[in-house]
């Protein structure tokens, strides 16, 4: 896959918009402005299973250097890899993390981004041969309303929780 990357932004005041663009081989994707970023948001949906990439985009569009914690939870547990950890995000920039790379072979991975100083926007890139994805990360919530199509569509609704402990959902 070809990909190139587009970050905008934009700086009118105390709103910071942040955009990313994905470009495939055969696909586009693109994720839409942030208003405001938190301290821990939630990234979830990626699989690095036969060949699929899944990336996570970390974006500083703000005068500061940021420092940032991924805790990444799989099918296997809790990850370890230390590149998870400590990663620095320079001031007007993105730092793109290859799980592919740092952890190939998870069928379902979940992501809590927790930003130990600064701010940071975050998104999720996937590629799976001729398909590709692109969503950012949301702020933990009590209640998420998600609209399913119905009739005839296939496919599959990820829940995931920042921390360890069972959730219901209906």
């Amino acid at each position: 896959a070809n990909f190139n990357l587009d970050l905008m932004y934009a700086l009118p005041g105390q709103d910071v918009a942040a955009a990313s663009v994905f470009v495939g081989a055969q696909t586009a994707a693109v994720e839409g402005c942030l208003r405001t970023p938190t301290q821990q948001s939630l990234l979830a949906g990626g699989s690095t299973v036969s060949g699929e990439r899944f990336q996570v985009q970390l974006m500083n569009p703000y005068a500061g250097e940021a420092s940032v914690d991924l805790i990444v939870q799989s099918e296997s547990g809790l990850e370890a890899a230390p590149q998870l950890r400590g990663i620095l995000v320079p001031s007007r920039s993105s730092v793109v993390i290859d799980l592919a790379e740092l952890l190939p072979g998870r069928q379902s991975l979940s992501i809590a981004i927790e930003v130990a100083s600064g701010n940071v926007m975050t998104v999720g890139r996937f590629d799976a041969g001729a398909d590709g994805a692109l969503w950012h990360s949301v702020a933990p919530a009590s209640d998420w309303y998600v609209p399913v199509p119905g009739g005839g569509l296939e496919g599959e609704l990820v829940v995931s929780t920042g921390v360890a402990a069972e959730m219901t959902f209906q």
